[in-house]
Formats: structure tokens, C-alpha cells, sequence
């Protein structure tokens, strides 16, 4: 992306989230967004933040609602649920037949489980 080859760059990002070869599978829409914000991924290599630790996890005394696409691939489900079970007063859901955009591709139940969140 740095280079100039911003789609080459979100493939890599794409497939290595998603899975090999959804890139090219992904709706002229949604490769458009991830160009249009291809560059923040640049700041958050860069970003150097220190780890976050199990400490870090139980301090967080605020509610906290973890979502899952069901069908998410990679670190992000191992991530998340590391994190819930750490955060107190945390809650999990997961959307199925989602993967990490499960805001695009299932909104409604998205919305419903934000909303629900958030009335509790």
C-alpha cells in the first residue's frame, strides 16, 4: 500500500483475514471503502502500541459487548475471546454465517444485538 499497489496490499490484508482468493470475490462497493481507508493501515503498522495484557483486560470495568462473525478466520476469534474472558462484565455474541465485516453482511442482527447491548 506504502508503494503505491493499494490493491495488491488489501488483497494480502483481505485474503489474510478472510481467507485466499475473496478479494477479487468482494463487491465493487466494498473494495472501494477498503481503498478509500487502505491508508490507515499504514498508521496502524506503524502504530507501535505496547501489548495489551491480562491486567489491561480486567481494568476495564465498563460493560463491554465482544462481536464474533461466526465464520471469522485467523487471530481475531482467538483475540476476542481471549479478551472476554478477561473483561469483566463483558459479553459475547456471534453472528452466524459472518466473518469480520458482520456489520455488511448481516446489519440487522449487527443493529439488534448493538441495540440489545445497549438497552441492558
Amino acid at each position: 500500500i506504502a508503494a503505491g499497489d493499494v490493491d495488491g496490499g488489501l488483497a494480502v490484508f483481505v485474503d489474510t483475514l478472510e481467507g485466499a482468493g475473496t478479494w477479487p470475490r468482494l463487491p465493487a462497493m466494498v473494495k472501494q471503502n477498503l481503498r478509500d481507508n487502505a491508508m490507515t493501515l499504514i498508521g496502524q503498522v506503524r502504530d507501535n502500541r505496547p501489548p495489551f495484557s491480562k491486567a489491561d483486560a480486567e481494568a476495564i470495568k465498563m460493560p463491554t459487548l465482544f462481536i464474533l462473525g461466526a465464520r471469522t478466520k485467523g487471530l481475531l476469534p482467538k483475540v476476542l475471546h481471549a479478551l472476554a474472558a478477561h473483561v469483566p462484565y463483558s459479553k459475547t455474541a456471534v453472528i452466524p454465517n459472518a466473518t469480520h465485516p458482520m456489520f455488511e453482511q448481516a446489519p440487522q442482527k449487527f443493529s439488534e444485538i448493538v441495540l440489545d447491548f445497549l438497552a441492558s
